[in-house]
């Protein structure tokens, strides 16, 4: 069960940003993360940008997982997917990230 869901993000080119997911269960559930081409069917994963890396923290039957894209850049915008696994359930949580107004500098 996802507890915590990633929120919105608005980030300008250089910033960074974070999505964080938390999820309950027991065992304790395993967080991945994907970005999904908006060009394609959205079965469809991407990498996540070379600039992105993952914290993790467990505790008891909570896994915390934070996504930190720094510094983000125009190739970064898009839909990232954070999926809890627990067991042979499945629970998805999908957000936009990284819109921007601003031009690059």
């Amino acid at each position: 069960l996802i507890t915590e869901e990633p929120g919105p993000v608005l980030a300008m080119y250089n910033d960074s940003v974070e999505l964080i997911c938390k999820a309950t269960g027991h065992p304790t559930p395993v967080i991945e993360w994907y970005r999904l081409s908006v060009e394609t069917n959205v079965s469809n994963s991407i990498e996540l940008p070379s600039s992105a890396f993952i914290e993790k923290t467990i505790t008891n039957t909570t896994e915390t997982s934070i996504l930190i894209i720094d510094p983000v850049d125009y190739d970064d915008f898009g839909y990232y997917v954070c999926v809890a696994s627990l067991s042979s359930d499945k629970f998805v949580y999908a957000r936009d990230c990284c819109d921007s107004d601003s031009e690059s500098g």
